[in-house]
C-alpha cells in the first residue's frame, strides 16, 4: 500500500516539475525589441534621418539611417540587445536637428516613434 502511494507521489512531483520547467522556459527576455518610425513631418529640405540607440547607462550602442525619408512613411527597425532608448537626428538643409524627446523602448515589444508637425525640434541633443 505504501509503495503504491510513494509511486503516486513520485509521479505527481515529476509531473509538477515538468510543468514548471516548461513554463519557466518561456521568457519575455527572449523576445525581440523593435521600433517603428512614423514620419508625418514635412520632408522639405530633409536630407536623411538617423535613429541613435542608447543603453540604459547612456552609451550609444547602435544607429539606423533612413535615406530619402518620405512624408507619411513608416520605417521598422530591430533594436540592439543593449538598446533602451532612441533619439532622432536629421538635417534640415545644412542645419543639424534633433527631435526634443527621448523614446524609451518597450522590451520585447514595438515602440512607435512618431515625428509630426507638432514635434518639438531643436539644434541640441535631448
Amino acid at each position: 500500500m505504501y509503495k503504491k502511494r510513494n509511486y503516486f507521489l513520485l509521479a505527481f512531483f515529476m509531473m509538477v516539475l515538468t510543468c514548471v520547467g516548461i513554463t519557466s522556459c518561456s521568457s519575455d527576455d527572449d523576445s525581440t525589441t523593435t521600433y517603428s518610425l512614423k514620419w508625418s513631418f514635412s520632408t522639405s529640405y530633409i536630407d536623411d534621418v538617423t535613429l541613435f540607440e542608447y543603453a540604459e547607462n547612456g552609451d550609444k550602442v547602435a544607429n539606423h539611417s533612413v535615406d530619402n525619408v518620405v512624408e507619411n512613411g513608416t520605417y521598422n527597425f530591430t533594436a540592439s540587445d543593449r538598446a533602451a532608448k532612441v533619439k532622432v537626428y536629421f538635417k534640415m538643409g545644412s542645419s543639424p536637428k534633433w527631435v526634443q524627446q527621448v523614446f524609451y523602448l518597450k522590451s520585447g515589444g514595438n515602440t512607435i516613434i512618431e515625428v509630426t508637425g507638432q514635434s518639438i525640434i531643436g539644434s541640441k541633443e535631448p
